[in-house]
């Protein structure tokens, strides 16, 4: 008998949409429906069939990061000022593999602007919310543009349900979080198409005046923030479930209350780099807290004057944090291990002169 074969285009099941998947299940040809954005193919419990599950995503980068935006401080060294604010639209960037001073992609952001804040996708970093160039209101706009190729400049992607500046970033697998400055809400926008972000969550308690310490667990899918410094500083370490952002925990408090800060994530751990008043000069505090345990932090190390304020959310790799630029004449990337967070190195600059310090601005990487 002849092999008999039938064409794809014959084949259906029912209810059949682009992107489905069909598969033997011992006795016949069943439909499995098209998953959502994020997931992969994987098995059942049993090992008997496939379905759609999560995929082990790694939230760390591993080639470079971005610093996009921001503002030099009008204050001169020494005292006295100019009366002068700069602001930037220009996205830098810098290798983990060299390190060295950071260059100019020659990309642009849509807005000028300080106050924004980034987030970080497999393919796309994203700058979002901020002052506007006079420092007058703060927008709304998410901005997005490729991380390899940051030149082609940032597009208006969306916006937020409320304008705000220096809120706190955390990034997911597919989406990003926004906690507000002025309350406990938390916003949420897709990273792969232009609709604007909804509300979809309150964490335990306010996190006013933070400027950027947001931290991703990226093994069991949690959101962290932590700190905050309007209109009292406060200690709390909150955590969010990426599945369900509802489901909303206070697992410890911070060994100091503090403001103004940075976050960087290794595999296991969170770091909270901020001050603990509102003057930028304050030698900054470097606090440690684990994923698995739910517990407090730890104070690990100290960075000096300058260092760790109003400096985004840090920039993660596979094995070092970074910060880089800050108030208020900061231009230094500075470097620390998560195997040893005590020793920290100073391995570029992002920039020389008033025109070029830069704060409150955007940080990714990929």
């Amino acid at each position: 008998m002849a092999l008999q074969k039938i064409p794809g285009r014959a084949i259906t099941l029912g209810t059949d949409t682009a992107g489905d998947v069909t598969y033997f299940n011992g006795s016949a040809w069943v439909r499995l429906a098209i998953g959502e954005v994020g997931h992969v193919l994987t098995m059942n419990d049993a090992g008997t069939f496939p379905q759609w599950g999560s995929s082990d995503w790694i939230y760390r980068g591993s080639i470079r990061g971005f610093s996009s935006g921001g503002a030099n401080h009008h204050d001169q060294p020494g005292g006295g000022g100019t009366g002068i604010w700069y602001f930037f639209s220009e996205i830098f960037s810098h290798e983990f593999a060299s390190d060295g001073d950071a260059v100019d992609t020659t990309g642009d952001l849509v807005i000028i602007s300080h106050g924004v804040v980034g987030f970080s996708s497999e393919t796309h970093s994203f700058a979002v919310g901020g002052r506007d160039g006079n420092n007058s209101f703060d927008v709304a706009t998410i901005q997005s543009f490729p991380n390899t190729n940051p030149s082609a400049n940032a597009t208006d992607l969306a916006d937020l349900v409320d304008a705000d500046s220096q809120t706190t970033p955390v990034s997911g697998l597919t989406h990003g979080y926004s906690a507000s400055t002025s309350g406990a809400t938390i916003e949420k926008f897709a990273f792969t198409n232009t609709v604007n972000a909804t509300l979809v969550g309150n964490l335990p308690n306010n996190h006013d005046g933070i400027d950027g310490g947001g931290v991703t667990d990226s093994t069991a899918d949690y959101g962290y923030v932590a700190g905050g410094g309007a209109p009292v500083q406060v200690n709390h370490i909150d955590r969010f479930s990426f599945a369900n952002e509802t489901t909303t925990d206070d697992v410890g408090d911070l060994a100091t209350t503090s403001q103004h800060a940075a976050g960087c994530s290794s595999e296991t751990h969170g770091y909270f780099i901020g001050i603990t008043t509102a003057n930028p000069a304050e030698s900054s505090r470097v606090q440690k807290y684990a994923f698995a345990s739910s517990g407090n932090a730890t104070q690990v190390a100290n960075v000096g004057n300058d260092s760790g304020s109003a400096r985004g959310n840090g920039i993660s790799s596979m094995t070092h944090g970074y910060l880089v630029g800050g108030e208020v004449h900061y231009t230094a990337i500075d470097k620390f291990s998560f195997a040893n967070e005590t020793t920290w190195n100073n391995v570029g600059d992002l920039g020389t002169g008033e025109t070029t310090n830069r704060c409150h601005h955007a940080s990714s990487h990929f």
